[in-house]
């Protein structure tokens, strides 16, 4: 059988958000990280976080996420 080379992460991340401009969006909110008990990623298992997004007139977006400890 071959190895699996990949690792799957998924997360859940309820957030609030507003226009702040003509195109333009902020949303801030929390970030749980679930993952398989073994693998590159395993660390982030159950990891809780804070994030901001930010989207720009031309669809440019950013996302900060801080670990919450």
């Amino acid at each position: 059988m071959p190895k699996n080379d990949f690792d799957m992460l998924s997360y859940t991340g309820p957030g609030i958000g507003s226009i702040t401009g003509p195109g333009k969006a902020r949303f801030r909110g929390s970030v749980i990280y679930k993952t398989s008990l073994t693998g590159k990623l395993s660390a982030l298992n159950n990891l809780v976080g804070v994030f901001e997004y930010e989207m720009d007139a031309s669809v440019n977006t950013s996302i900060q996420v801080w670990e919450w400890k």
